[in-house]
Parts: structure tokens; sequence; C-alpha cells
């Protein structure tokens, strides 16, 4: 799911900054399908869009270098948003309580009618970040193929 990588791009990281600015345009303006994100002199995110919200897709998120050998290196990761991965596992783990607990009740001879709802509840509510997390990766090779290609086509960056 997370995958760091190193690249290296023989431009200096105000012509990628520039590069990427002219290419993927400012803030302010509409994303268009495919490669799009953001970026500056030190860093650089990018992801894919297909026309509605992508907070749970493949993204790249990267810090770039100038190289000592001219040019810029670029470390950066491929893999869920910070936020979205964090948010996935405290809500689990926020529902695992109440799993947990009617196992619990279960378990020590507590009434059915009370332990079954908590199992059962805290279960069906785990099916969503699950979803969102299958649905965000589902693209993730093709995601991380065709940005590996932007940032080639733009930057040169292998």
């Amino acid at each position: 799911m997370l995958r760091r990588v190193v690249l290296h791009s023989p431009l200096d990281p105000v012509a990628i900054a520039t590069r990427l600015r002219d290419t993927l345009g400012g803030r302010k303006d509409k994303p268009k399908k495919g490669v799009t994100g953001q970026g500056d002199e030190q860093t650089m995110m990018l992801f894919v869009y297909r026309g509605y919200g992508e907070a749970t897709g493949t993204r790249f998120d990267a810090v770039m270098h100038p190289d000592d050998g001219g040019g810029t290196r670029i470390e950066g990761r491929f893999g869920l948003a910070r936020g979205m991965a964090c948010g996935l596992i405290l809500w689990c783990g926020f529902l695992s309580i109440f799993l947990f607990t009617g196992i619990a009740i279960c378990a020590n001879g507590g009434a059915w009618e009370v332990g079954v709802p908590f199992v059962a509840i805290s279960s069906l509510m785990m099916i969503v970040p699950v979803g969102l997390w299958w649905f965000g990766t589902r693209y993730s090779a093709d995601d991380e193929a065709a940005i590996r290609q932007f940032l080639a086509d733009t930057v040169q960056a292998l």
C-alpha cells in the first residue's frame, strides 16, 4: 500500500515547479481528468483525477532536494493520503471498542439481546472503511504507472 521511491530529474527544483504549474494549472483551476495535483520548489503532490472525488485514491507525495551532481533528487511515496489512512484506522479502532464489548457481553453469559447488536452494528459499520480502502486502491497500479509516466514526460524524472 505504501511504496517509497527516489527519482532523479536533470532539472533544478525551480524549473520543476514552473513546469508543474504550467502543466497542472493553479490551485483555483478546475482539475482536468488524468494526473493532476500541485507542487512548488520543495514539495509536490500528484494523483489521478477521474472526474469525481479522489480522497481515497493513490497519491504521490514527494519532497525535492537539489542534487550535488546537478538536477533534483525527488524522494516520495505512493499510497493513500496520510489523513485518509489515519481516519480509516481511527474509525475501525473506535468501532472495535463496541465489537469487543459485544463479544465480552455474549461470552460472559450476558443477554444476547444486548451483545449481538453491539457486534452486528459495529461489524456492519466497519464495511464502510474497508469499502473506501478497496475503492481507493483498486486502481493503484494504474495510478502509479500514470504518475510515473507524467513525471517522466514533464520533468524527465527517472
